[in-house]
C-alpha cells in the first residue's frame, strides 16, 4: 500500500468528477439559465402618478402683490359697469329713480413681508446667505415633467391676467407655456456652461455666472431685473390701488339722488279734493324794480296808506266825541 504525502492546507482530489455524476434536470436548467439572460424591467409610468405626489406650496404658490393687482383689476371692471349703469339711470326720464346697487369693497391689501432691509443713511443691503444658497439642508424638490407644465402653465395664466386679459384660448395658453419653457431651458443651460467654464478657467470679466447669463440672453444687468419688479408690479399695483379709490368716489357721487331743476317741480295742494287749475288761482303783482333798487325805494310807496289811516283814526275820534 503506498502512502501519498498530504500538505496541509491542500484540498483532496474528487473521485467523481464529471458531467454523468450531476443530474440531467439540474444540468439542463443550468444551462437555460447561461444561455437565457434575465430581461430588464422597464420602468412603467403610472397615469396618476402626479396626483400621489404632494407638490410643496412654495412651489405652486404667485406672488402676493401680482394676485391683489388681478383683484384690483377685476374690482375696476366691476366699478366701471356699475358707473355706466349709474350715468344711464341719471339720463332716463323716469320720475322715480331705480335705486342703485352698493359699490363692492375694495379687495384687501396683502400683508408684504420684506426680505431685506436697508441701513440708513448709505441704502443698501447686506449680502445674507440662506442654506440653499450655500448647498446646506435638504435638497429641493423634484418635480416630474407634468407637475412642472402644469406650474409653468398657471404662472403663464397668471402673467396674462396680470395685464389686464379676462379669458384666452387654450392653444394661445399652451403656445405661450412652450415658449417660456424653451426660454428657461435655453438660460439653465446657458448658467451651467458659464459655472462649469468658471471653475475650469476661472472668471470671464463678470461678478458672477448669473450676471454673464443675463447678458448673454439680452437682459442686461441683474439690475434691471430690479427695476421691472419695482416698476411693472410694485409701483402697477399702486397705481390700480388709486384708480380703484378714483372710481369709488365717482360711483359715490353717482349714485346720490340729483337734485331736479326748479322747472320740473310740481304743485301738490291739500285740502281740497277737487281739481283745480293754475289759472283759479290769483295772482299777485308787485311793480317792476329796477337793477338797482334797494329797500329804502319802498318807503315813499307806504306813506300815504299810513296817512290814510292817521286821518281815519282821527275821525273816529271826533265822532266819538260829538256822542258823547
Amino acid at each position: 500500500m503506498e502512502h501519498v504525502a498530504v500538505h496541509w492546507g491542500e484540498m483532496p482530489e474528487s473521485q467523481n468528477i464529471g458531467a454523468d455524476t450531476i443530474p440531467v434536470e439540474l444540468r439542463n436548467l443550468l444551462i437555460l439559465k447561461a444561455m437565457k439572460p434575465d430581461p430588464f424591467k422597464l420602468h412603467q409610468p403610472c397615469k396618476q402618478e402626479d396626483s400621489l405626489f404632494e407638490v410643496p406650496q412654495e412651489c405652486t404658490s404667485m406672488d402676493s402683490t401680482v394676485l391683489h393687482t388681478v383683484q384690483l383689476l377685476q374690482h375696476c371692471k366691476t366699478l366701471q359697469s356699475l358707473i355706466r349703469l349709474a350715468e344711464q339711470s341719471n339720463e332716463s326720464d323716469s320720475e322715480v329713480p331705480k335705486p342703485l346697487p352698493p359699490a363692492p369693497p375694495v379687495p384687501e391689501k396683502p400683508e408684504r413681508i420684506q426680505s431685506y432691509e436697508y441701513n440708513f443713511p448709505l441704502r443698501y443691503m447686506e449680502k445674507k446667505f440662506s442654506t440653499f444658497s450655500e448647498g446646506q439642508g435638504s435638497p429641493p424638490p423634484r418635480l416630474s415633467s407634468n407637475s412642472a407644465k402644469k406650474i409653468l402653465r398657471k404662472s403663464v395664466a397668471t402673467l396674462f391676467a396680470h395685464i389686464g386679459y379676462d379669458n384666452a384660448s387654450q392653444c394661445v395658453l399652451d403656445t405661450m407655456t412652450d415658449v417660456t419653457e424653451e426660454y428657461i431651458q435655453k438660460f439653465t443651460h446657458l448658467l451651467r456652461v458659464a459655472v462649469d467654464q468658471e471653475s475650469v478657467s476661472g472668471s470671464a470679466g463678470f461678478p458672477d455666472a448669473m450676471e454673464r447669463v443675463f447678458y448673454e440672453m439680452g437682459v442686461g444687468s441683474v439690475r434691471n431685473l430690479h427695476v421691472f419688479y419695482q416698476m411693472r408690479v410694485l409701483k402697477y399695483h399702486e397705481r390700480m390701488l388709486r384708480e380703484c379709490n378714483r372710481l369709488h368716489d365717482e360711483y359715490a357721487s353717482l349714485a346720490l339722488p340729483a337734485l331736479r331743476p326748479a322747472n320740473d317741480c310740481q304743485i301738490i295742494r291739500c285740502g281740497s279734493s277737487e281739481t283745480v287749475n293754475e289759472e283759479d288761482v290769483p295772482e299777485i303783482h308787485f311793480p317792476a324794480l329796477g337793477d338797482g333798487y334797494s329797500a329804502d325805494e319802498l318807503q315813499p310807496s307806504l306813506e300815504p296808506g299810513f296817512q290814510m289811516l292817521h286821518s281815519l283814526e282821527q275821525d273816529e275820534q271826533l265822532l266819538a266825541n260829538q256822542m258823547k
